[in-house]
């Protein structure tokens, strides 16, 4: 049998005690690169603040969306309840895996001529894509397949949706726009 002489002992103690002083060194880095990462996303919140420039009532509904899983937001024509929400989920995003793609229901007006501009309107939001599920049904099925992060669709072709996803649905978030239309 092999018999360990003091001086392996002594090795195999110096073994353990770098790869613990390597095993450190890693989880100090780590911290650091956990702290860099965390400051760099609280300077990203703080310029998507500064570029929004939200008033109280479009800050508040922001809070707000960001504080429960599902809200609600009244605010008056031109309110910002646009812009407010792609801001939540946009921040939201940064910290949650569990936002896009996002199915935005409306009027066919707004889903054709609010949802796919707005993005582009604001700095802080123009890396947002947006696909129009409006149209034919081959019109509709064609913009499923493009890769977006919002599908703006009118609130009327639901029915239609659900039938062709059935459980198969991709949509991590949904938004109700225009509340006086859901019956």
């Amino acid at each position: 049998p092999f018999a360990r002489t003091s001086q392996d002992y002594k090795d195999l103690f110096d073994s353990i005690l770098k790869e613990l002083e390597k095993m450190r060194d890693d989880a100090l880095e780590r911290a650091r690169e956990v702290d860099r990462l965390q400051a760099e996303a609280k300077k990203l919140q703080e310029d998507i603040a500064a570029q929004l420039k939200a008033n109280a009532d479009q800050q508040q509904a922001i809070d707000h969306m960001q504080a429960l899983d599902r809200s609600a937001t009244w605010m008056p024509v031109g309110g910002g309840k646009t812009v407010s929400t792609l801001t939540a989920l946009d921040e939201i995003a940064l910290v949650e895996n569990d936002v896009w793609p996002v199915l935005i229901l409306s009027g066919l007006r707004v889903a054709r001529s609010v949802w796919p501009f707005e993005p582009r309107e604001w700095a802080h939001l123009a890396h947002l894509t947006v696909s129009t599920i409006t149209g034919t049904p081959e019109a509709r099925k064609a913009a499923l397949m493009k890769r977006a992060h919002i599908y703006s669709m009118n609130d009327d072709n639901l029915v239609w949706l659900v039938d062709l996803l059935g459980a198969a649905w991709p949509f991590k978030t949904v938004v109700y726009d225009e509340a006086t239309r859901a019956k």
